[in-house]
């Protein structure tokens, strides 16, 4: 029946439409997906720029990107307030500080967590964590939080530094799988809010002193008045409490313990980090046309992989020299209610000089020769778009000379005669075939020190 209440004479005003009964409960994105009426909120949306182009050949060096948070980037050691932080990659390390654990029973560090892997429980007696009390984790004011996806919802405990009773703080779900955070004998907690099983959420609880609240997925869920005791003799423990009770069924990541509340943003930042994607391929390419056949690419020039961090000289050694440049932007979202925002891009490019600078041993550094030159060469690697041209010296770069076949000379002769420069400079493979010649021409008898300019051309 729609628009009346059972028997009752209690009935709707208004309008209804698309009214759909499904047999399980659906998810919170589908749900999403559903209210949002034709627009998509879960698959992966992509947003490709238009063909970047340069004067000439360019080294692409940053693509900088601006939005409302950083998306898929975890929170890293040495931020302010930070007092530790268990990534729980490969084992219960504190990245942050020197509270260190282990796994105990069946835990394992091999899980698919939100950034990595992460710890992996099965609910049976196992749990990781620290084998004593440490003070360090006892600030007055506190911010516990963490990613979970949880086999089993209720009675679980997340996050325990406590002795059960009315000392330390915890993170946990009661029987009916509401979440609560802990301290002291202070507990909070929204009576209406129900983790989902087999769903990433992120949990956090905050402690100023004087007041606790609980978020979820970014959201403030529940707020409390009230003080309680953050000290316990305790060691720390994710999974399970001190005593062994609570069980964590599930996966577990991101654990990470702030000395002070955090704020509402804060904590949205966190979990948009986590919930969202906003990540970025690129190629380039000689020209317009030629680009569209080349790939896109990401860390370390592979089609597998991505920039998702916003960085000064990040395409450095993972984009080809090219004129053109074009970039793929992936958005993508946990939750149709936070969906990334992009408000802006930068690209920064370089290109080498063409105004043939020189490069030349630096005083003090010739080679002293007594009698014939028998070798020239080098080892380099260019372009397309550049060369190297040299001219020679016996005085220690007082004199510069180059084999001046080009001028109709076939002998070494002054650079200057000829207006100098680059024109007036010789490849490698001239320079090595003519060099004998050098020391009998202007140095007989007397050597020199040898040193050579070389004339570094480009075309950009």
């Amino acid at each position: 029946m729609v628009a009346k209440r059972g028997t009752l004479a209690e009935y709707f005003g208004g309008y209804i439409d698309e009214v759909a009964v499904w047999n399980r409960a659906l998810s919170d994105r589908e749900i999403g997906q559903s209210a949002a009426a034709g627009y998509q909120t879960i698959d992966t949306g992509t947003f490709m720029s238009d063909v970047i182009q340069a004067q000439g050949p360019a080294i692409w060096k940053t693509l900088a990107w601006f939005g409302d948070t950083q998306y898929g980037v975890p929170l890293s050691a040495g931020q302010p307030d930070l007092l530790a932080l268990w990534h729980f990659d490969g084992n219960a390390n504190d990245s942050e500080g020197d509270a260190d654990g282990s796994g105990s029973g069946n835990a394992a560090f091999n899980g698919t967590g939100r950034f990595g892997t992460c710890l992996v429980l099965d609910g049976d007696d196992d749990w990781a964590g620290a084998a004593a009390d440490d003070p360090d984790l006892e600030p007055a004011n506190l911010t516990i939080e963490a990613w979970v996806r949880m086999n089993a919802v209720g009675g679980r405990i997340i996050f325990d530094k406590s002795d059960g009773g009315s000392a330390g703080y915890r993170l946990a779900t009661d029987t009916e799988g509401r979440p609560y955070f802990r301290v002291g004998d202070k507990t909070c907690l929204n009576s209406m809010l129900v983790l989902r099983a087999n769903d990433w959420a992120h949990v956090a609880g905050t402690y100023d002193g004087a007041r606790l609240k609980l978020y979820v997925n970014g959201e403030l869920w529940a707020t409390l008045a009230g003080s309680g005791t953050v000290d316990s003799a305790s060691p720390w423990r994710a999974g399970a409490d001190s005593a062994g009770a609570g069980d964590f069924a599930g996966l577990i990541d991101e654990v990470a313990l702030h000395g002070r509340a955090l704020t509402s943003e804060e904590i949205l930042d966190h979990y948009k980090a986590g919930s969202g994607t906003l990540k970025f391929q690129v190629r380039s390419g000689d020209s317009v046309g030629s680009i569209a056949t080349n790939v896109f690419v990401g860390l370390g020039g592979l089609t597998s992989t991505f920039f998702s961090v916003s960085a000064e000289d990040n395409l450095l050694g993972n984009v080809p020299i090219g004129r053109c440049l074009q970039y793929k932007a992936y958005l993508s979202t946990l939750n149709h209610r936070f969906s990334p925002k992009l408000y802006g891009i930068r690209v920064q490019g370089s290109s080498y000089s063409t105004n043939n600078p020189t490069v030349e041993p630096a005083d003090g550094y010739g080679y002293y020769f007594p009698g014939k030159l028998t070798w020239f060469s080098h080892v380099l690697a260019t372009n397309n778009d550049a060369s190297v041209r040299y001219q020679i010296s016996g005085d220690n770069g007082t004199n510069w000379y180059f084999w001046g076949a080009a001028y109709g000379t076939n002998a070494w002769v002054k650079e200057d005669l000829y207006g100098g420069g680059y024109n007036c400079a010789n490849s490698r493979s001239t320079i090595a075939a003519n060099i004998g010649s050098f020391y009998q021409q202007l140095y007989d008898a007397v050597g020199g020190t040898f040193k050579f300019k070389a004339f570094l051309h480009s075309m950009g």
